[in-house]
């Protein structure tokens, strides 16, 4: 149990690292007034946790790696709680439409990359 903990605890540490370098990177980009960095990094972290979860599966690693991965490093750079934050903050600016849009955009994309991540780690495999 102790094991499991160190793993995820590293494997946030870096999550929750590499976030912050991507969000400075992706600091600038807005549309409509919305800074798309959270939205960007849900995107790629929800397209890497697709790969991943193919990965361990088909790879089969180890239940730690997967904690490392998936609950650590994932679940660290990916952020639902500032996402809630920020379309909280643009319904409270009476944005309706725009959180709606960033909502939707955020929740589709989401769940499309985690597709995407786990048909391109298929055909990685497949393919080798």
């Amino acid at each position: 149990m102790l094991k499991n903990i160190i793993f995820v605890a590293i494997g946030g540490a870096l999550g929750a690292t590499l976030r912050y370098l991507f969000s400075l990177l992706l600091q600038h980009f807005y549309i409509f007034g919305v800074n798309l960095s959270t939205t960007i990094i849900n995107i790629i972290g929800s397209l890497l946790l697709g790969a991943t979860s193919i990965f361990v599966l088909e790879l089969d690693l180890s239940s730690r790696m997967n904690l490392f991965l998936s609950v650590g490093i994932f679940g660290a750079f990916t952020t639902f709680s500032t996402f809630s934050k920020e379309s909280f903050e643009l319904i409270e600016s009476q944005k309706y439409s725009t959180a709606l849009v960033y909502t939707v955009v955020n929740v589709i994309f989401g769940i499309l990359f985690y597709y995407i991540g786990r048909i391109s780690a298929e055909n990685i495999l497949n393919n080798h």
